[in-house]
């Protein structure tokens, strides 16, 4: 009995098939063949048929395999529906595992490459702004400095002009504010208000206390306890 089946002829991992009319009792790979119906390319998904020749072996009887009858249907040399093929299709052309991974591997590598150079700019980022800001505050120093002795200069010359007693009082008033048993927070948000004697303090009722930035309820009757 004949059989039109798959023949490889393709080299490792190029799979290229001839299409043959061999005896049944001939073994799964390689026995001589009574003769070539076609060829079946799976790589490029090309595949030529000699219709005539196919049918005329059909007709003498020799029957396809699985895979066969399916290309005959799928190019019209027959007609019918397609069958299952449960044994292993030699059509299907596996992946290269050890490509694949390879592949997988060297996309990993890239990534983590990618992350190290990512880090590391961001790293050079920061430590070029912080050099940037350091450099920066260099030069600012001795101006601020300078600025610094100016107003103090302006400040004593004021005081100087002012008359003996104003300066007296405005002393004693300051260190009245200073006198009271408060934090150096409550001192410093009264201050910041415009509140630097114990008399405008005095002048404040609890809702205008309330208004001022960085004094809370517990503050507020620090101060109120403070000025009893």
């Amino acid at each position: 009995m004949l059989k039109i089946r798959l023949s490889r002829v393709g080299r490792k991992k190029q799979p290229f098939f001839k299409i043959v009319v061999i005896p049944k009792s001939a073994p799964p790979k390689g026995g001589r063949f009574r003769d070539q119906v076609g060829t079946h390319d799976p790589v490029n998904k090309e595949t030529i048929i000699d219709h005539e020749k196919a049918r005329a072996w059909i007709a003498k009887g020799a029957q396809p395999s699985g895979t066969v009858h399916n290309l005959f249907i799928k190019h019209g040399v027959i007609t019918g529906r397609k069958v299952e093929v449960h044994d292993k299709d030699p059509i299907e052309v596996k992946p290269d595992k050890e490509a694949e991974d390879k592949k997988k591997e060297s996309e990993e590598k890239a990534e983590k490459i990618d992350k190290k150079e990512t880090e590391k700019s961001e790293e050079e980022k920061e430590e070029k702004s912080e050099k940037a800001e350091k450099e920066k505050d260099a030069k600012e120093e001795p101006e601020k400095k300078d600025n610094t002795k100016k107003e103090v200069k302006e400040e004593n010359k004021k005081e100087e002009e002012k008359p003996k007693e104003n300066k007296k009082e405005e002393k004693e008033e300051k260190k009245e504010l200073d006198s009271l048993n408060l934090t150096t927070r409550i001192t410093n948000a009264l201050k910041d208000a415009g509140i630097d004697t114990v008399e405008k303090l005095s002048k404040k009722s609890k809702e205008e206390l309330a208004e001022i930035d960085g004094l809370g309820e517990k503050s507020i009757e620090k101060i109120i306890e403070e000025l009893k």
